[in-house]
C-alpha cells in the first residue's frame, strides 16, 4: 500500500498543480515594473535615471511617412498579457503633489468611461451621480466616487457640479469641464504617461485627451497608495464598433497615435516595453492549456465546464498555430527593427476608451497601460472587437488595415502578427481565465457559448485572411 502511494503523479496532474499553487503568469508584468532603476535599466535597455533641470523629453513633428530603420540592437523586454487589472501599490516621486496621509476609501476598480455621462440619448444617472446643485453638495458626490475633496484644491478648482462617469468623476467649473479618476498603476508611470501625451499633442496630434497638472505643476496627486490624476473632459459618446464610419476614425487615431509617439523617450521613467509577441502568445498558451486541464478534471463539471471541453480541442490547435506564425523569422526581424524606433500603444483598445466627437472623430482616452509595443497589439484588439460584433465581416478588416495603411504602410510581418494574435482564441481564453482565477458569475457561460457560436464565422475569416495573406507575401 505504502509503494502504491509512492508511485509519481501523472504528467498533467503535476502540471495542473505547478500552476495552481503560483501567482497569476500577467503579475509578472507589476514585478517588472517594480524593479530597481538599475535592474530595469539592464532588463529594458532604457535609462530611468532621474531628470535633471536641463532634461526634456524630444519632440519631433509628426509624419505620416515610415521611419527609417535604424541598425542598432533591439532593446529585450518579455511582453506579458493584461486580462484585468490589478491594484498596485503607488509611492510618491517628483512630480507628484502628495494630499495629505489619510487612507483613500476603498471602491470598485473599474476602467473609466469618459464619455459615457455626455453621450446624447444616455440612460439617467444612477445614485451618487447628481449634479452638485441638487440635494447633495459636490464634495458628497466626491466621497460618492472614493475621490478626496481636497482634489479640488490641488488643481485649484472651483467646483460647481460633478457627476460619475464610471470610476472617473466628471466636474464642472467656470475654467472648464475635467474628467477626475483614481488610477491604479504607480505614480512613475502617471508621470510617463503625462509625458508622452504633451509629447504626441506638441508633434502634432490632437486626438487624445489632454493631460491636466495640478495647481503646482505637477502631474498628479498622490494620497498614500493612491494616485489621482484629471484630463480635459472630452464632449461626445462611447464609440460603437458596429458603425463602420465610427471604426474607420478609431484606427485612424489609432495610427495616427504610434506615428506621433515614435521617437518619444522619458528622461525619468519607461515602463516595461510589449515587443516580445512570442512570448505574450507562449504566455497566453501555457495559462490556456492549464485552464483547460482544469476543466478536464473536474469531478463534477458544470454547464461551462462542459462546454470548454468540447471547444477544447479547436481552443488548443488555435492556439498552437498561433505560436507558430508569430515564431516566423520574417516577424522576429521585424520586431527587433521596430522597438529600435518604437511607437507608444494604447494597450485597452475598448469602446469606452475611444470617444465618438460630434465633429466625428475619434479621442483617445485612458492610457493606464501604454507603453512600448508594435501597433499590431492595438490594431488586433480593435480588429477582434469589431470583428466580433460584425459577425466577422472582411469589410472590417478591410477598413481597418486602410486607415493604417495610409497613416504608415504595413509590413508583410505586420500582417502575420495580427494574423498570430487573431489565431489565438482570446476571447474564450479571458473568459475561462476570469472563471477559473479571479472569480464566477452567471455571466461567464453566456460569454463563452457567445464564443462557440460565432466559431464557424471566426474561422471562415482566418481561412479567408491566410490565403490573402500569402498572395501578399509571395
Amino acid at each position: 500500500m505504502l509503494r502504491r502511494f509512492r508511485q509519481p503523479s501523472p504528467p498533467w496532474m503535476a502540471d495542473l498543480f505547478k500552476e495552481l499553487l503560483r501567482p497569476p503568469y500577467f503579475l509578472e508584468h507589476l514585478r517588472r515594473e517594480a524593479q530597481t532603476p538599475s535592474q530595469a535599466q539592464a532588463a529594458n535597455g532604457r535609462t530611468n535615471a532621474p531628470p535633471t533641470s536641463t532634461q526634456t523629453a524630444q519632440v519631433r513633428p509628426y509624419t505620416s511617412r515610415p521611419a527609417q530603420p535604424h541598425h542598432t540592437r533591439a532593446r529585450d523586454g518579455g511582453a506579458q498579457a493584461h486580462p484585468d487589472r490589478t491594484v498596485t501599490a503607488a509611492r510618491p516621486f517628483a512630480g507628484s503633489e502628495p494630499l495629505g496621509h489619510a487612507t483613500p476609501r476603498p471602491g470598485p476598480q473599474t476602467t473609466a468611461q469618459l464619455a459615457a455621462a455626455s453621450a446624447p440619448g444616455s440612460p439617467p444617472l444612477g445614485t451618487g451621480q447628481t449634479q452638485a446643485a441638487g440635494n447633495k453638495t459636490w464634495q458628497t458626490v466626491f466621497r460618492a466616487a472614493h475621490l478626496p475633496p481636497a482634489l479640488a484644491k490641488a488643481y485649484g478648482w472651483q467646483v460647481t457640479a460633478a457627476q460619475r462617469a464610471g470610476s472617473a468623476l466628471k466636474v464642472t467649473t467656470p475654467r472648464g469641464v475635467y474628467a477626475c479618476k483614481r488610477a491604479h498603476i504607480p505614480a512613475e508611470r502617471g508621470r510617463f504617461i503625462r509625458d508622452v501625451l504633451n509629447f504626441a499633442r506638441q508633434a502634432g496630434f490632437s486626438h487624445c485627451c489632454e493631460w491636466v497638472p495640478t495647481r503646482r505643476g505637477q502631474a498628479c496627486v498622490v494620497r498614500g497608495a493612491a494616485v489621482y490624476y484629471a484630463t480635459r473632459w472630452v464632449h461626445g459618446q462611447p464609440l460603437n464598433l458596429a458603425d463602420l464610419a465610427q471604426l474607420q476614425a478609431a484606427a485612424h487615431s489609432l495610427a495616427a497615435w504610434h506615428e506621433a509617439t515614435r521617437g518619444f523617450e522619458a528622461t525619468h521613467y519607461n515602463p516595461p516595453d510589449e515587443f516580445d509577441l512570442p512570448a505574450l502568445l507562449r504566455q497566453r498558451t501555457d495559462d490556456l492549456r492549464t485552464l483547460l486541464l482544469r476543466a478536464e478534471a473536474a469531478r463534477q463539471p458544470d454547464a461551462f465546464d462542459e462546454l470548454l471541453r468540447r471547444l477544447a480541442p479547436s481552443l488548443r490547435r488555435d492556439a498552437e498555430h498561433s505560436l507558430r506564425i508569430a515564431g516566423h523569422p520574417s516577424c522576429q526581424e521585424f520586431l527587433q527593427r521596430d522597438a529600435e524606433l518604437p511607437g507608444v500603444c494604447h494597450l485597452d483598445v475598448t469602446p469606452g476608451n475611444l470617444v465618438y466627437t460630434p465633429q466625428h472623430q475619434a479621442v483617445l482616452i485612458d492610457f493606464d497601460l501604454a507603453t512600448f509595443a508594435p501597433r499590431a497589439l492595438d490594431l488586433a484588439h480593435l480588429l477582434r472587437r469589431s470583428l466580433q460584433l460584425q459577425h466577422w465581416r472582411g469589410t472590417v478588416a478591410y477598413t481597418c488595415f486602410s486607415e493604417f495603411q495610409a497613416v504608415r504602410p504595413l509590413e508583410s510581418a505586420e500582417y502575420l502578427l495580427v494574423q498570430a494574435l487573431l489565431t489565438f482564441p482570446y476571447r474564450a481564453w479571458r473568459i475561462a481565465h476570469t472563471r477559473y482565477r479571479l472569480y464566477q458569475d452567471d455571466t461567464q457561460l453566456q460569454e463563452l457559448r457567445g464564443f462557440s457560436e460565432q466559431e464557424e464565422e471566426r474561422q471562415a475569416f482566418l481561412r479567408e485572411y491566410a490565403d490573402q495573406l500569402q498572395v501578399r507575401i509571395h
